[in-house]
């Protein structure tokens, strides 16, 4: 079994999810993968302020930001694959951000109307608005 390392670097992101994409690895089975992956938006530094403008994986954004698709070799379509997460750990920062624009999830949650609401996060410990 080998063990495999995919970064965030232009060549194994995208946008979009599409299974018309062509694999970026492919793995066997009971191989082990470590994925590190990028906030939806694709930032590359962190934003210390919510209108603050950083450089993004993608100039203009369809979707979320994805690391792949993975093939596993001798899967086909219609089959049943299961992954087993080992461990999951945050990156040295990040950002929640609420009712910063009128979609039907906001609405549905009743906060398209409200000012929007930013929080930086930083899980060493501290946190700021």
């Amino acid at each position: 079994m080998a063990e495999h390392f995919l970064d965030s670097v232009p060549g194994t992101v995208s946008d979009v999810f599409s299974r018309e994409l062509p694999p970026v690895l492919t793995v066997d089975p009971g191989d082990t993968l470590t994925v590190h992956t990028l906030d939806c938006s694709g930032h590359l530094e962190r934003r210390r302020t919510a209108d603050e403008t950083v450089p993004r994986m993608f100039d203009e954004r369809r979707g979320h930001c994805l690391v792949g698709p993975i093939a596993v070799r001798g899967a086909e379509p219609g089959m049943a694959l299961s992954v087993r997460l080992e461990s999951l750990r945050p990156d040295a920062w990040g950002f929640t951000a609420a009712a910063t624009s009128d979609t039907p999830l906001n609405r549905r949650l009743g906060i398209a109307d409200e000012d929007s609401e930013w929080l930086v996060w930083d899980p060493s410990g501290s946190c700021g608005t």
